[in-house]
């Protein structure tokens, strides 16, 4: 649970704690959503390069322990961009 979250928030979250329940905060859930979503749609590369992506390496690092054409990795972003509806590895960064 988020820190500031109102009153009631904090009222559920215990009475589910209380009743041995999970209780998921929503913006937690929102995230959990769009990782989920993410795994389901892109392939195994495309995961591996996102995931590389996201702990900021650089193109032509994540070409040189992929043992690919930096090419290779601007197409694979290309197609994450499309799949993922972002337009900048910033966005990217941000899911």
């Amino acid at each position: 649970m988020c820190k500031r979250r109102s009153l009631t928030e904090l009222e559920k979250a215990l009475e589910n704690a209380l009743n041995s329940e999970n209780y998921i905060d929503n913006s937690v859930q929102t995230k959990l959503e769009i990782i989920t979503g993410i795994k389901e749609t892109l392939t195994r590369r495309e995961k591996e390069i996102f995931s590389l992506v996201k702990n900021r390496i650089a193109n032509k690092q994540i070409a040189e322990q992929l043992g690919v054409n930096i090419r290779t990795v601007e197409n694979f972003l290309s197609r994450i961009y499309e799949k993922l509806g972002v337009k900048s590895r910033q966005d990217l960064q941000a899911l």
